[in-house]
């Protein structure tokens, strides 16, 4: 692997209960949510520009905030400093240039500066799609441990909406990569392959219930590791046998995606095994290396 950081994202791969939406060819439209308290604010001079919020819809998201604060979004060894793994993708890569909040570029230079500017920075991403050959678990977790391929209605949430295919993670793919080039100014770029290459397939871990139960804590390093090389090494191999290798050295950063809910979202607390969302740095001693020595 090209650097010990890994970005573990762990999306939704089972379709989320919801009243009726748009139909798929119309276009999602979203509107604002306030809080019920703030909608009725006597600072309000006009109506709220978006809807408010249910009593029991802001009691939810309090809830989901809050375990998303409690819970650390980035996982590392004791001691390990963030610093020295830019320091090493700089020295690789060249160095950056840096943050330019001007205009857009126009040619060369600039509009409205005089100074010529660097190329914007290319971040190679590769997307793993996991899965789980069986869930012992059963409703310890959410869904059965695939993904949800079913054909995209009606009725489903228009957000996330299934199936959760190929396409569906090039999509996010592209929506990551125009976020960042946002927030950016152009300087920092976003280019991304998804795996396997195959439409509806994913590589195959073992029982999601060897994974968990998980814990809101920064104790989770260990079991991280485990976890993050169990499905890179299962990522790396199926891709062999598929004939159909992925070209890690090309990548700077890894996202995994696992088939289920995450940990944050669960509200309830009734599905432990579920898996948190989180940014691991590797180690050192538990960075991943393969058989070509990459």
């Amino acid at each position: 692997m090209r650097g010990p950081l890994f970005a573990i994202l762990l999306s939704l791969g089972v379709a989320a209960a919801g009243s009726a939406g748009p139909a798929a060819s119309e276009p999602l439209r979203v509107r604002p949510v306030i809080p019920p308290a703030a909608a009725g604010s006597p600072a309000r001079t006009r109506p709220a520009p978006g809807a408010a919020m249910s009593p029991d819809e802001s009691r939810a998201q309090a809830a989901r905030l809050e375990r998303w604060r409690s819970m650390p979004d980035i996982v590392t060894p004791p001691g390990m400093d963030w610093a020295t793994i830019v320091s090493r993708r700089r020295t690789r890569m060249g160095a950056r240039a840096a943050r330019d909040p001007s205009p857009r570029v126009t040619g060369e230079r600039t509009k409205g500066a005089g100074a010529p500017i660097a190329p914007p920075h290319v971040n190679r991403v590769a997307l793993i799609r996991i899965d789980f050959a069986t869930d012992r678990g059963g409703g310890k977790s959410s869904g059965n441990g695939k993904f949800n391929l079913t054909p995209g209605d009606t009725i489903d949430n228009p957000v996330d909406r299934p199936p959760h295919n190929r396409s569906f993670y090039q999509t996010h793919l592209k929506a990551l990569s125009r976020y960042y080039e946002a927030q950016s100014y152009g300087r920092e770029q976003v280019e991304g392959d998804v795996w396997p290459s195959e439409e509806s397939e994913a590589y195959t871990a073992g029982d999601m219930a060897d994974l968990g139960p998980w814990l809101f804590s920064r104790n989770i390093y260990p079991a991280a590791v485990r976890m993050v090389r169990q499905f890179i090494f299962a990522a790396d191999s199926q891709s062999i046998v598929r004939n159909d290798p992925i070209p890690w050295e090309n990548y700077d950063f890894v996202i995994l995606v696992h088939a289920g809910s995450d940990l944050q979202d669960d509200i309830r607390q009734d599905s432990k095994e579920d898996i948190p969302t989180f940014t691991i740095g590797l180690g050192d001693t538990d960075r991943v290396f393969f058989k070509d020595g990459t």
